[in-house]
């Protein structure tokens, strides 16, 4: 059996739901017993988790139930950038964006009533690792620091980066990583298509960049040819 290509998904994904059952570092969100509804395909492939409180919103039920719903969604990550565009093309009527390290508030306004959801988009690693068993992900960081540390302290052999995160962006977390750990390959991930032949993330050393919910092919190709290749060079590499 070939070995895994192993990777560290680095982007801000301090989660308010992840079904995977993996720890991810962040502040945490106090129990709430509203329903939980799975719905939509808007991100890649994978459904995004949508936390309702059902006592106060019963009628959300689907994601053309949001036309009237302000959502909330946490700062600097791929949630806000997806429910802005959601809201510009009016299936939501409005979005309420809570910073990094207030992400919990996000919860009691929802008990509260005075957001009716709080919406989730699945990483884009976890989706891959799905789809692909040869892929196995070693570790995840919601930040540029900790990406770096997790970088020294699992050594993979890709490292996918969001391009926004708080406390360091992927950009200089490409660079230190490239710099301190060159046999790292990192690629870059945003949700914003890139609008010059090379984005900063790849002046940084990152091998390519990859645009969220466009590139999703490719990305796939990419890292499989990686793992083609280091199958080739490390036969004996255990799975």
């Amino acid at each position: 059996m070939l070995g895994r290509l192993t990777a560290l998904a680095s982007m801000a994904i301090c989660i308010l739901l992840m079904s995977e059952g993996a720890g991810a570092a962040g502040p945490e969100l106090p129990t709430l017993q509203p329903g939980v509804l799975r719905i939509g395909t808007y991100f890649v492939n994978p459904p995004f988790d949508l936390i309702v409180n059902t006592v106060r919103t019963p009628k959300i039920r689907s994601l053309s139930d949001l036309r009237d719903a302000v959502v909330g969604v946490q700062a600097v990550t791929t949630d806000d950038d997806v429910a802005l565009r959601m809201q510009k093309a009016g299936q939501i009527r409005g979005v309420k964006v809570y910073p990094f390290d207030r992400v919990a508030q996000a919860m009691s306004d929802l008990a509260a009533g005075r957001i009716s959801a709080v919406m989730k988009v699945h990483p884009v690693a976890v989706w891959l690792a799905r789809q692909k068993p040869e892929l196995h992900i070693v570790g995840e960081a919601c930040d540029g620091l900790e990406a770096i540390a997790k970088a020294h302290a699992l050594r993979p052999d890709v490292i996918l980066m969001d391009i926004s995160m708080p406390r360091m962006d992927g950009v200089e977390a490409t660079r230190r990583i490239r710099a301190e750990l060159p046999f790292i390959q990192v690629l870059g991930l945003s949700t914003y298509q890139k609008t010059k032949d090379q984005h900063p993330i790849e002046l940084a050393g990152a091998a390519g960049f990859f645009t969220k919910a466009v590139d999703t092919q490719r990305l796939i190709d990419h890292l499989m040819a990686v793992h083609a290749t280091i199958a080739r060079e490390s036969p004996g590499r255990p799975a």
